[in-house]
Formats: C-alpha cells, sequence, structure tokens
C-alpha cells in the first residue's frame, strides 16, 4: 500500500517540477527476473525510477546508512529495499538481491554503486554482472540525465537488454564479471 501511494505521489512530483520524460518502457519484460541497472546522479534517483517506471515494483539496493534512521528506515525498507554495505558487502545483501530474481521480481542497481556525474566503465561495480548470471536474469540499462533541475525537461532512456550471452555458463571469476559491468555501463553510456 505504502508502495502504491508514494509512486502515485512522486509520479505528479516529477512530472511536474521536473518534465520527466521516459523512453523505451517497452523494453522492459513483462515477467521473469529483470535487472535495471542504471547511473545514478541524485538521491531522488531510487524515488524517479520507482514513480516513473511502474510496469513492475522495483526493489532497490539501498545503503546500510538508510536503514538506521528510524523513519526513514522504515519508509525505505516498506518500499521494498534491502540494505547493503557499500564498502563490505555481505552475504545477506547478496542474499536478499539473489531472491528478488529467483522470485520472477525486479532488481534495480546503480551500476557505479555510488553518486556519480559522469558515467565511466572504470567505476563500475561487478555485483551487477554477479546477480545477473547467478539468476539467468535480463539486464536493462537506464540513462538519467541531464540532471534535476525545476521546470527543465529530464529524460529517462530504457535500453534494450544488454547481450550477456558470452558470459554465460563461465566461471563467476572477479575478471569476468568486471568485464561484463564494464559491458553493461558501456551501454547506459551510450543511451
Amino acid at each position: 500500500m505504502i508502495y502504491k501511494i508514494g509512486i502515485a505521489v512522486f509520479y505528479v512530483y516529477f512530472k511536474l517540477l521536473f518534465r520527466a520524460k521516459v523512453t523505451g518502457l517497452a523494453n522492459i519484460p513483462e515477467g521473469g527476473p529483470v535487472i535495471l541497472c542504471s547511473n545514478h546522479i541524485s538521491n531522488y534517483d531510487p524515488l524517479l525510477l520507482g514513480s516513473l517506471i511502474r510496469k513492475r515494483k522495483l526493489h532497490f539496493m539501498a545503503k546500510a546508512e538508510l536503514f538506521r534512521i528510524p523513519v526513514l528506515g522504515y519508509l525505505v525498507k516498506a518500499l521494498g529495499a534491502f540494505p547493503v554495505d557499500r564498502d563490505a558487502p555481505d552475504i545477506s545483501s547478496y542474499r536478499a538481491g539473489l531472491k528478488v530474481l529467483k522470485e520472477g521480481r525486479v532488481l534495480s542497481i546503480f551500476a557505479q554503486g555510488r553518486r556519480f556525474k559522469e558515467i565511466d566503465a572504470k567505476d563500475a561495480k561487478s555485483g551487477v554482472a554477479l546477480f545477473a548470471l547467478k539468476a539467468d536474469a535480463n539486464v536493462i540499462p537506464i540513462k538519467i540525465e541531464p540532471g534535476y533541475r525545476l521546470f527543465r525537461r529530464m529524460y529517462i532512456r530504457i535500453g534494450s537488454p544488454v547481450d550477456l550471452s558470452a558470459f554465460r555458463g563461465q566461471k563467476t571469476r572477479s575478471d569476468t564479471l568486471k568485464y561484463a559491468a564494464d559491458v553493461i555501463v558501456n551501454r547506459i553510456a551510450e543511451l
């Protein structure tokens, strides 16, 4: 219930104040495990994506610090997020993300892990590739641009699934995962 109310309120907010426009919604599959992988430019990004991509409920990996703030922690959890320690990821975060995908739901991940002004493959985190390969999930690249400026048009571009077939069936070694993550981040940059 909180999720539906939240996305309705923020949908209006982003449409009116930032004139947000989404292209490529048809690229998100109707069912099955999906990873939405985007750049991260603002703390608003999870709210923006969750409210404008309304086809399916999104589940975010969110920094653990948010869950320690009493009211905010409750809301973040109610909106379908789960905690991750960005500096020392643990097995519980991995299991939570994998569970979302194994249940055929949508996991939303920021490709570079933190907020960056520019999209650069050198900052790509390999976790997105690990989830995609372990859960055999589609990875949908998303680019948010140009930024949050009141009453100026911003775009959310959703691309077609990233082809990771060259990596499927291989051992999930760190160099393989890093290369696959680079491919994903480069696709985001191309949008």
